[in-house]
């Protein structure tokens, strides 16, 4: 029977059918149903339960053909309704089981190449989810564990993807086609958006996820950043789905984020490279350090909170410049950096570490290692712990190539205690130590040296232990410094006031190995200062070092600050305190008076604190100038009393400021009483050495501070004329000569008898009575009263030597003349007081001028009864020096003509610097002691010879004479193969004319600048 047959023996039967009962239908429909009489598409006859009518293009893709009717059955089913419901009667079935659902994907997509069935599954996937199966949750159960799906990715990523495209996926397990972009790379997520909007139950069910978790959010992210290296076009394209993982992975928390993230390369630059969080900052930095450590972008500045959260710091810190090291050390594996940029890049990074390295700096921990660069030119990264810290330059000279040391920097000293101690280099100083070799040591021989006496006093005041204390409190937070607070003020100026200096012509030390105990051969024997003993407390100095002839690249307050820093970390063992950071403040101090230091540690913004020092007058053993020594009061019953600052004249003859200590008041000029002379220890003295300052204050009737000289001070009345030329301008109206002749010789011979009683064994000490008596009533002492004066003077000489001839008062007052007894010692006396006249005259004229000017009565001197000096210049120094300079002058153009240019050159130099500072003592006491000629000429004050001195210096003088160091040390810095001798020969011509210039232009305009200030003397 062919199909046409079929199909009309088939409508026969529905029409029987029809009109049939119910019991014949059942009949009817039973015979049907197990009977074969449809002929398949696949043209084998089947039981109609076997076939399906198609409802939607899904069901007639995954039909089979011997489940599909033929094709004359089929059109006569789609266009015949009743002959269509007549088979679905019969049992023919209008939907797919699951189960041939099922049987379809693993029959053509379970584990077959994805690339080739790419559309087709696409196409199915769509169909399937409009298909009423897929309504079923067992069906959707079993379909989820299917593995017949493409796995998806961006478009863009095909170059980077490292899984098997071709390769399936199932649904369970996965990510839905919304999180491809956060998820794809490290798990698998759906190509296409399959089920639309399901709950989250129907999710669950068949284990497709939607919420990227975070581990598998950051691992994407991290695994595609890594791949995207050195692909700057592709990162591109990554772009904008970049910025919504990272504003998701800001939803994050710090902790997870900061550990995960912060050294892989995410951040993404402008030039589509990338950079990590740790080694990204947004403020301060400059492109020197690219590309190890770059500038956060700011086209990605909605970003930045997120990245904060992964270890980004807005400014760097010392972590970062050490990773910059520490990336370049794993990157040479040792090797020396021979690229320049790189060994830019590491020193630059070794500085800024320095420079940001902060106490409590717990950055620096996150490291396992520190690496530092070493100090060869090309320098190399190694373990911090295995270098050496050269802490001690000249001893490395010596040691040259037996360590590795750490690359030179000014902070690393400073910062040094901040580095943790299991990365700390070793420390040159920790490894040797530096004895003094007395044996080698030459002590100073000149028994009246005394170039350190204002060192000694400055460090020995109360003044310098309060400074110390202050800077200490000021760098206390900042720095590692031992905790000192003012109550320790006592202890310390106890510590510094029995410092004592001695002075050495030449100081010699040796270098000790700790470890072995072996000395090391060196040249480093010469010294200019050491710590000679710390009890007692002796600090050693070189006589030299305050010469300004001596070229050092230190100045002398370098050298004593070393010294008090050894002393304070020796006074302080405790800990390995940074008193280095106080070296600066130290050396102005020393440069100052100590009533000037409080001044210095205002300038340098040091915070201010409770005064501690006891006020105490500055210049207290400092030598007194002469004009203030022509106005001393000699009269050796002066009250006296505590604290008095007065004038002691040591055994020397100079005259010293002094205070004195602990006296009653009712001393005789033969007791003995301490004085402070700025000494360690108080001083004891006969009150014969010690004379007084006339200056007093009193109050006028306005209530208002006058300064006077004496208590009955009165101006002498001048009348124009030569005769007035000599005349003094203030006179002594003391009341001493109120009384007449008679009673001022009693009172004379009375004070003369009693003292010799006193003083008859000690010869020296009843002539220095006897002087002080003289100069007390000298006539050139008291101008108005000559007369009087005279004759008290002569009565003094007569009585002393009746005195010491043992002879009876002789009751006649008048003398002819001074007789001949000690004659040579009343000429001294009386020329000694004539010679002071003229310098006291001088002085008064000075005061006059000055009195009268509105601040000359707050001058510091005088609140301690101390009369000011006036002297303004050192005309002798300056002689002294332009005589200097005229036989070194003399000298060059002998050398010059012996054919030995290089000393011609250096004396010739020196010509210029000694008229230059002779200039300056015309206007100073003391010439500035460096070799740059220039500053001292700049320093000058305004005066015509100036800038004579600076246009000659800057056009006149050759170059080849300008710089100390090029002449005194051509060719010797650095071994260049040149011998400075031809050298000097070839410029033999310019060191010829120079000579003649500075002749003319430094020589003789000095000269004529010195005679004019001699003239007007």
């Amino acid at each position: 029977m062919d199909t046409n047959e079929q199909i009309q023996h088939l409508k026969v039967l529905q029409s029987e059918h029809h009109y049939s009962n119910r019991k014949d239908k059942d009949n009817l429909e039973k015979r049907l149903k197990s009977t074969k009489f449809i002929r398949s598409a696949a043209g084998h006859s089947e039981h109609i339960g076997n076939f399906i009518l198609p409802q939607t293009d899904f069901q007639d893709m995954i039909a089979k053909p011997k489940q599909k009717l033929n094709n004359d059955m089929k059109k006569l089913v789609d266009t015949d309704r009743t002959f269509n419901m007549f088979l679905q009667t019969l049992g023919i079935k209008t939907a797919l089981d699951r189960s041939e659902v099922i049987q379809y994907i693993e029959n053509n997509f379970v584990d077959r190449d994805m690339v080739e069935l790419h559309n087709r599954v696409t196409k199915f996937m769509k169909s399937l989810v409009k298909d009423d199966v897929f309504i079923d949750d067992s069906f959707r159960k079993s379909l989820s564990t299917k593995c017949f799906l493409p796995r998806g990715f961006p478009p863009w990523a095909k170059e980077i993807v490292r899984f098997d495209i071709s390769t399936p996926i199932c649904i369970q397990g996965s990510y839905d086609s919304a999180a491809t972009k956060y998820a794809w790379y490290e798990a698998p997520c759906l190509e296409i958006d399959y089920f639309g909007q399901l709950h989250v139950d129907e999710m669950k069910l068949i284990g497709l996820r939607s919420e990227v978790g975070r581990d598998i959010l950051i691992k994407n992210f991290r695994s595609i950043c890594k791949e995207f290296k050195g692909l700057p076009k592709l990162a591109a394209k990554w772009s904008t789905d970049y910025n919504f993982i990272v504003l998701k992975l800001n939803l994050k928390e710090s902790e997870v984020l900061k550990k995960e993230l912060s050294s892989v390369s995410c951040i993404l630059q402008k030039d589509w490279s990338f950079s990590s969080p740790s080694m990204t900052c947004l403020e301060e930095l400059t492109d020197d350090f690219h590309p190890y450590l770059v500038k956060f972008p700011v086209e990605r500045g909605n970003l930045l909170t997120a990245f904060e959260k992964c270890g980004l710091s807005r400014i760097p810190q010392s972590k970062h410049f050490l990773k910059v090291i520490e990336v370049i050390a794993s990157d040479l594996k040792g090797k020396t950096i021979e690229e320049p940029n790189v060994i830019k890049i590491v020193k630059l990074s070794f500085d800024r570490f320095l420079t940001s390295l902060a106490d409590e700096d717990t950055l620096i921990q996150e490291f396992d290692t520190m690496f530092f660069p070493t100090s060869a030119e090309k320098p190399t990264l190694v373990e911090s712990k295995n270098l050496v810290f050269d802490d001690w330059p000249e001893l490395r000279m010596v040691l040259v190539n037996q360590y590795q040391y750490v690359q030179r920097n000014d902070k690393f000293k400073q910062k040094f205690s901040l580095i943790p101690d299991k990365w700390k280099p070793k420390k040159l100083s920790e490894m040797f130590k530096m004895e003094v070799s007395m044996s080698k040591s030459i002590e100073c021989r000149d028994q009246t040296c005394e170039k350190f006496n204002d060192l000694r006093k400055s460090v020995s005041s109360q003044h310098f232990s309060e400074a110390l204390i202050r800077l200490i409190k000021h760098y206390q937070e900042r720095f590692n410094l031992p905790p000192i607070t003012n109550k320790d003020f006592d202890v310390l100026h106890d510590f510094f006031k029995h410092m004592k200096i001695q002075c050495f012509s030449n100081i010699q030390t040796e270098i000790v190995d700790k470890a072995s105990g072996s000395k090391i051969d060196s040249n480093l024997g010469a010294r200019k200062s050491v710590l000679k003993s710390q009890n007692p407390l002796i600090m050693g100095l070189e006589h030299g070092m305050l010469s300004p002839e001596v070229e050092d690249s230190k100045v002398p307050e370098e050298h004593i600050c070393s010294v008090i820093i050894e002393m304070l970390s020796r006074k302080y063992p405790e800990k390995d305190y940074q008193w280095e950071i106080l070296e600066k403040c130290i050396s102005k101090l020393l440069k100052s008076s100590p009533d000037k230091m409080t001044e210095v540690l205002d300038r340098e913004n040091i915070e201010s604190m409770e005064k501690l020092a006891a006020d105490k007058f500055g210049r207290i053993g400092e030598i007194i100038p002469e004009d203030v020594i022509s106005i001393l009061v000699h009269d050796p019953f002066n009250p006296i009393k505590d604290k008095m600052i007065v004038a002691y004249q040591d055994q020397d003859g100079i005259f010293r400021y002094a205070s004195i200590e602990n006296c009653s008041g009712d001393e005789k000029p033969s007791s003995f009483l301490s004085i402070d002379i700025g000494e360690t220890e108080m001083k004891q003295v006969q009150l014969l050495d010690i004379l007084f300052f006339p200056l007093f204050r009193t109050k006028d009737s306005q209530n208002r501070g006058a300064v006077s000289l004496f208590v009955g001070e009165r101006s002498q009345e001048h009348t124009s004329g030569e005769s007035d030329k000599n005349s003094e301008s203030f006179i002594n109206d003391d009341k001493k000569f109120a009384r007449d002749l008679k009673e001022i010789f009693d009172d004379v011979r009375k004070k003369l008898e009693e003292n010799y009683k006193l003083l008859k064994n000690e010869e020296k000490s009843w002539l220095k009575f006897v002087r002080r008596m003289l100069f007390t009533w000298h006539p050139d002492k008291n101008p108005g009263f000559e007369d009087k004066a005279t004759e008290v003077v002569k009565f003094i000489q007569n009585e002393v030597e009746r005195i010491e001839k043992g002879l009876p008062p002789d009751s006649d007052t008048s003398y002819s003349g001074f007789g001949h007894f000690r004659e040579d010692f009343f000429r001294n006396c009386n020329d000694h007081a004539r010679q002071q006249r003229y310098e006291r005259h001088n002085y008064y004229q000075h005061f006059q001028r000055q009195r009268n000017r509105d601040d000359f009565g707050h001058h510091y001197d005088f609140q301690w009864n101390v009369p000011p000096s006036f002297k303004t210049n050192n005309l002798e120094a300056a002689r002294l020096c332009l005589e200097v300079a005229k036989s070194h002058l003399k000298a060059s153009k002998d050398n010059l003509n012996a054919g030995h240019n290089m000393v011609a050159a250096y004396m010739c130099r020196m010509v210029v610097e000694m008229c230059v500072k002779s200039v300056e003592l015309t206007c100073t006491r003391t010439y500035t002691k460096t070799h740059d000629i220039k500053q001292i000429i700049v320093s000058l004050p305004e005066m015509e010879i100036k800038e004579d001195l600076l246009v000659a210096w800057r056009e006149n003088v050759p170059n080849i004479l300008k710089n100390y160091s090029d002449i005194f040390y051509k060719g010797l810095n650095r071994y260049t193969g040149e011998d400075p001798r031809e050298f000097f020969q070839l410029h033999q011509g310019e060191i010829k004319e120079g000579i003649k210039q500075v002749d003319r232009d430094f020589v003789n305009i000095c000269e004529d600048h010195l005679l004019k200030f001699e003239n007007n003397c």
